[in-house]
């Protein structure tokens, strides 16, 4: 499914641990059925639905660790 540019996908998801040398990372996805896609991507975002908090080791800084209202002004 794909809603307002992203596609949304139902299953479960790890990062890969290894980086590739253009900076991006592989997701893999196992859907339902026990099938894995791997996808590439640049930036990854993880949405869990949880309310908002700062964690103390890892705080907002506007470039790799965004806030809920720093997302809203990507480009």
């Amino acid at each position: 499914v794909t809603r307002a540019g992203a596609r949304v996908m139902r299953g479960r998801g790890r990062l890969e641990p290894a980086q590739a040398p253009d900076g991006s990372r592989q997701v893999v996805v196992t859907v339902a059925d026990g099938t894995e896609e791997r996808l590439t991507a640049d930036a990854v975002l993880i949405s869990t639905g949880g309310h908002p908090r700062e964690i103390p080791d890892a705080r907002p800084d506007g470039e790799r660790i965004l806030n809920w209202t720093q997302l809203y002004d990507l480009d």
